[in-house]
């Protein structure tokens, strides 16, 4: 059936292709690298963000600021300098910078993010981790992710009914999804605990702009 895990990773991502969605594989996260990303986002304001496109480089930090300042209103830049242990003219020059970037406005002393709803081109983020025998290692590997995603699921091949029930069940109780693959098909056999709202972490926001320059 599937000889590797990389077949399996194969296997789902041709059969989840999809308009407005991006796929990635071993994402970095800087807590683990899921083995499958699916990405939906906002056509419409994909194309907006990309009318304003900039051409100063996206750091990390930058990341970091956007998801302090999420849904906050204006802020003290003396609260950014607290908050990242960064100088007055560094976190002014950093400021300056995301403002070129049409990411952040200034006012005086003030700064606020532009609105979520005009940034955020992303929709949703799921987390799939595959594994071809390990069912319980995989299971803990996807419930770790769920501190930056919507939602996250098992990929696992079709195993004896006795393991496929036991994984079941410990994915209820986890609140992460499974997914079956056999040489054809794909099924989802359960569906994952939803979290709502699109999770504000640094990631999101690198994830983000990421999208919009196009490198994802």
């Amino acid at each position: 059936m599937f000889e590797t895990e990389a077949d399996l990773v194969e296997f789902f991502i041709n059969k989840r292709k999809s308009k407005n969605t991006k796929i990635i594989t071993e994402l970095e996260t800087n807590f683990g690298r899921p083995d499958i990303v699916v990405i939906k986002f906002d056509p419409t304001i994909l194309s907006e963000r990309r009318r304003g496109i900039y051409d100063i480089k996206f750091k990390r930090i930058h990341s970091y600021v956007l998801s302090y300042l999420y849904g906050k209103s204006w802020v003290k830049m003396d609260s950014l300098n607290k908050f990242f242990c960064y100088p007055e003219k560094r976190i002014l020059s950093l400021l300056l910078e995301m403002e070129n970037m049409h990411l952040i406005k200034i006012k005086g002393h003030l700064v606020k993010s532009y609105p979520a709803k005009e940034l955020l081109v992303i929709k949703s983020i799921s987390t799939v981790e595959a594994k071809l025998t390990n069912w319980k290692y995989v299971i803990d590997q996807a419930e770790r992710h769920l501190w930056f995603t919507n939602d996250s699921y098992v990929l696992l091949p079709r195993l004896s009914e006795a393991t496929i029930h036991k994984s079941y069940e410990k994915c209820l109780k986890t609140g992460v999804g499974m997914y079956i693959a056999d040489d054809k098909n794909l099924s989802c056999e359960l569906k994952p605990v939803k979290r709502g709202k699109l999770i504000n972490t640094p990631l999101l926001w690198e994830i983000n702009e990421k999208i919009v320059l196009g490198e994802y």
